[in-house]
């Protein structure tokens, strides 16, 4: 699968071959939606961390 996203010519091809092109149409869906939820996971936590990180430093302020 790498080897199709390093070499254009090879992907024409395969995606021109019917049965060929619609399983790497459907595996290269299925790929990209796996990364965009572990994007956006990611981002999250991020998110996530950034908050606790402030809500500690005012807490910590507070209580001085």
């Amino acid at each position: 699968m790498l080897q199709l996203y390093e070499d254009p010519d090879i992907v024409t091809t395969c995606i021109n071959e019917p049965e060929l092109g619609n399983m790497i149409l459907q595996i290269s869906r299925i790929y990209n939606t796996e990364r965009y939820q572990m994007d956006v996971l990611h981002s999250n936590r991020r998110d996530n961390d950034q908050h606790e990180r402030l809500s500690s430093s005012t807490t910590e302020n507070d209580d001085e």
